[in-house]
Formats: C-alpha cells, sequence, structure tokens
C-alpha cells in the first residue's frame, strides 16, 4: 500500500530569484550559511557572509541554475558592496565566470527582504 503525504507546491527557482534584492538574505538548502545580497542583475547575483571572521562569497548564475566561486585562482574582490558591484560587471562583460570545476545547482531554501521578512 502506498501512503501520500500532502505538499505545498514550492515555487520554481525562477520566482524565488526574482524575490532577490540588493540588502536581503539567501539561505540555500546545501548549505548552512546565510548569505548577504550585495549586488545583482538580470544574469548574476554575487552574496557575501562572513564567518568567523573570514568572508566567503558565492555567485549565482542565474541562467545556468548554478552557484559557486569565480574561476580566477584567488578569488579576490567581493570585500564590500562597492567591489562586488565591479564584480558583476566583470560577469556581464564576460570577463569572469562561475567555476565549472566548484560550483553546486542552486537550491534556495528562503529569501529574506533587506527589513528581515521572509518572501
Amino acid at each position: 500500500m502506498t501512503f501520500f503525504t500532502k505538499q505545498k507546491p514550492t515555487e520554481s527557482l525562477a520566482d524565488q530569484i526574482a524575490k532577490i534584492e540588493v540588502g536581503g538574505k539567501v539561505k540555500f538548502t546545501n548549505d548552512r550559511a546565510v548569505f548577504n545580497v550585495e549586488a545583482r542583475n538580470d544574469k548574476f547575483i554575487i552574496l557575501t557572509m562572513i564567518e568567523r571572521g573570514k568572508s566567503y562569497h558565492t555567485i549565482m548564475d542565474i541562467e545556468l541554475g548554478k552557484r559557486g566561486k569565480d574561476n580566477m585562482i584567488f578569488h579576490s574582490g567581493y570585500d564590500g558592496r562597492e567591489e562586488c558591484e565591479e564584480r558583476l560587471k566583470e560577469f556581464t562583460d564576460g570577463q569572469l565566470k562561475v567555476s565549472h570545476r566548484n560550483n553546486v545547482p542552486t537550491i534556495i531554501k528562503w529569501v529574506k527582504n533587506a527589513e528581515g521578512k521572509v518572501l
């Protein structure tokens, strides 16, 4: 005998991404950290977080549905919103890409706006 449970229909990734705004926060299902949204456009979103005094970042490639570090060796230039805006231009221009070796699928658990309200 098979039992079925009622589950709420989940939002599509596109619907979740549409809610992401600069100044908000994003929690991914495959990561324990909560990331701050520093920069975004129609193709990429740059998120950062600080844990134990160390800065981390992830870049969402909206079209490919994946996220990860950039394809450079030292991954610098993500300290603060201004630097992230500059990096965003480099991603948009094709100078930088999300690493093809170090990326994971984008699976969003929740999105919060700048006021902290879960969307």
